[in-house]
């Protein structure tokens, strides 16, 4: 997944991380429902965007200990990361 986007240039792939985070969870939304998902948090390009994390979660079916613990970790700092961006955007 890490390969598939670069999440320091991409709030979307950013705002994914706040409901999508694992392989497994992503393989089981499926892209439609993942872009209806993005497009109601108006992503733009959320199709596209849904269409390559799936099949980036297509090739990645290993699981590692601690995955589910580090994808909580990750929702929260893709919460804090946009919360940030929105106070700094408020701010200038």
């Amino acid at each position: 997944m890490e390969r598939a986007f670069d999440y320091a240039a991409s709030k979307a792939a950013v705002i994914m991380l706040t409901g999508y985070r694992t392989p497994a969870a992503l393989r089981r939304v499926g892209p439609n429902r993942l872009a209806t998902w993005l497009k109601n948090r108006e992503v733009r390009g959320a199709q596209a965007l849904a269409d390559a994390a799936v099949a980036a979660a297509q090739a990645q079916h290993t699981g590692v200990a601690g995955e589910a613990t580090a994808a909580a970790v990750a929702s929260t700092l893709a919460k804090t990361v946009l919360a940030l961006n929105e106070e700094i955007a408020g701010i200038a």
